[in-house]
């Protein structure tokens, strides 16, 4: 009886901090962000690409190397290794793999880091 108390008192004690910074979130943050990104939206006229290296990437990079010409292309993790880095030629790099900054003795993340 004492653990199923002790797990009703946690749980709505997360549940209340999750309603505070909900309501926190909603009552002190600038909505202009948005505003600004709907009004700016129309000048938006190309077409924006998220690269991985995969199967997928190298079939359509076969068919069409075209493809990608005057599209913003974003990249990621270890695009860089690959065939396409030098021919699709990246607008920006993105970096989402902890392996780049977490501390490690595995030769292979020390070598990607």
């Amino acid at each position: 009886m004492k653990e199923l108390f002790k797990k009703a008192y946690n749980q709505s004690f997360l549940l209340s901090n999750t309603v505070i910074s909900f309501l926190s979130v909603l009552f002190f943050s600038s909505f202009s962000a948005a505003k600004n990104f709907k009004k700016n939206k129309s000048n938006i006229d190309t077409d924006c690409f998220l690269l991985g290296n995969g199967y997928s990437l190298k079939k359509i990079f076969e068919q069409n190397n075209d493809f990608f010409v005057g599209k913003e292309i974003i990249v990621v993790n270890l695009f860089f290794e690959t065939i396409f880095f030098t021919n699709i030629k990246p607008n920006k790099y993105l970096i989402a793999d902890e392996a780049f900054w977490k501390k490690t003795s595995d030769e292979r993340l020390m070598r990607i880091q």
